[in-house]
């Protein structure tokens, strides 16, 4: 039986949540969110430098418009094999990336239970979503 969790980050830490929108909670506490998860599922950017310093096992997805990423690759514009600062400090894939078509639920869903398994926790897992980009799950209407 799967059991559906309502994570109010808020409550967990005794703050005030009757003035904060999810959005802004997530934001002002992804730090703290970060720190007690035990895998993050982040964008690339400085996010994934933020999970890197904590130590947080980590899979990062990136994915541009279709155009965009067409007018990237025909101009050849990236010359970098990696996405994720993590990977590219260190000059090597440190970090799993799903970047454009790989960047799919049911690409990284299944990606997300292997390291889960991989780590020994996927019994004992409740997942959050959170983004550092304005997409919270309540914006989207």
């Amino acid at each position: 039986m799967t059991l559906g969790y309502w994570f109010d980050p808020c409550c967990r830490f005794g703050l005030e949540t009757s003035y904060l929108s999810l959005g802004t909670t997530v934001d002002r506490f992804r730090v703290i969110l970060a720190s007690a998860a035990d895998l993050v599922l982040t964008a690339s950017g400085t996010a994934t430098l933020e999970a890197m310093l904590l130590q947080r096992p980590m899979l990062v997805g990136y994915r541009l418009s279709a155009p965009t990423y067409g007018l990237i690759r025909a101009l050849d514009l990236v010359k970098v094999p990696h996405v994720s600062l993590p990977n590219l400090l260190a000059g090597e894939a440190l970090v799993p990336e799903f970047i454009q078509e790989r960047c799919r639920a049911e690409v990284l869903g299944p990606a997300l239970l292997d390291l889960l398994d991989e780590l020994g926790i996927a019994d004992n897992t409740i997942v959050l979503f959170c983004a550092d980009h304005g997409d919270y799950a309540g914006d989207q209407g």
